[in-house]
């Protein structure tokens, strides 16, 4: 199967709402990271840069980061948290927990 057959097999079973389905956990989790990912980039570009004008590339790559990592440290809890949910409705759905790894090896 090739990408084309398979979105239109997607469209054809759910309609257009299937090539959207699930992306609202994706934006519950995508909104907060990138907001914290800008905050602390724009904060740490202000620690680095004191009384310069425009930092330099490294400069730049080591408060984008570092930015990054605390981004993802902060949202990463909120993704276990989200697999656990979802390995749990699965679970329900299928009724056994073979689907996710023995439920993420039982929490």
């Amino acid at each position: 199967m090739c990408m084309m057959s398979g979105l239109m097999q997607m469209i054809k079973e759910g309609g257009m709402r299937s090539l959207w389905r699930g992306n609202g956990v994706n934006i519950i989790k995508i909104a907060p990271e990138s907001a914290l990912k800008f905050m602390a980039y724009e904060q740490i570009k202000r620690l680095i840069g004191s009384d310069k004008e425009t930092l330099s590339i490294l400069e730049r790559f080591v408060a984008g980061s570092l930015a990054g990592v605390i981004a993802q440290s902060t949202i990463y809890p909120m993704e276990v948290i989200i697999l656990l949910f979802r390995c749990y409705l699965e679970s329900l759905r299928v009724l056994h927990l073979v689907t996710c790894p023995v439920f993420v090896v039982r929490f």
